[in-house]
């Protein structure tokens, strides 16, 4: 059975042997993912949809037919959950962009070329599987017009507007000040396989 992991993991270098650090991403990934049911369940009461959608994100993997021996599961955390997803099952969106100081502040580890990634809408219901194809990481000022036009956002100056004030916002949460030098994980993928009738 894949394992799946509710938070973007990957293995960094070090003198690890590689079995050893399979090992530890794998109970990286098994932390996050029970912090993340408590921080569920305490703050949305989502216990009884989240295990139930635990059960179909497997049985989606399965019938997928892809050889995935683990994955991500995410959703995204905003008013246009179902929007974002529409335009990633279109083709408009094929990228994210997170700050890599979000990453360390959450102890998340970054994404890696090969990641699968179940993508869940506003029903916690999987609509479609990703995987990533390229990792890059840049200064917030250094971001590309490619990058924006892969994340959706149209023009470079309306993707740093949006952008702009959606990581100020975050920075805040986590007691810094947000400057156009942070680092960004900017991260393209593809979509492999969708829902019936998607």
């Amino acid at each position: 059975m894949p394992s799946p992991s509710w938070s973007r993991c990957s293995g960094w270098i070090n003198k690890q042997s590689r079995e050893a650090s399979l090992a530890r991403e794998k109970m990286v990934k098994l932390v996050f993912y029970l912090l993340y049911c408590c921080a569920a369940i305490k703050s949305c009461g989502l216990s009884g949809i989240l295990f139930n959608a635990m059960d179909q994100i497997e049985k989606f993997v399965k019938d997928s037919g892809l050889t995935i021996s683990a994955y991500n599961v995410c959703f995204y955390d905003s008013n246009g959950t179902d929007e974002i997803l529409d335009n990633t099952l279109c083709g408009k969106k094929h990228a994210n962009t997170g700050l890599f100081s979000l990453f360390e502040a959450q102890m998340q580890l970054l994404p890696r070329t090969g990641d699968y990634t179940v993508v869940l809408d506003s029903d916690m219901q999987p609509r479609c599987i990703t995987r990533t194809t390229k990792v890059e990481v840049v200064p917030f000022e250094d971001v590309t017009a490619d990058c924006a036009a892969a994340e959706g956002d149209g023009t470079l100056a309306a993707w740093k507007k949006a952008h702009r004030k959606a990581f100020a916002a975050a920075c805040e949460e986590i007691g810094r000040n947000f400057d156009e030098s942070m680092k960004c994980v900017c991260e393209y993928f593809d979509v492999v396989y969708r829902a019936v009738g998607q």
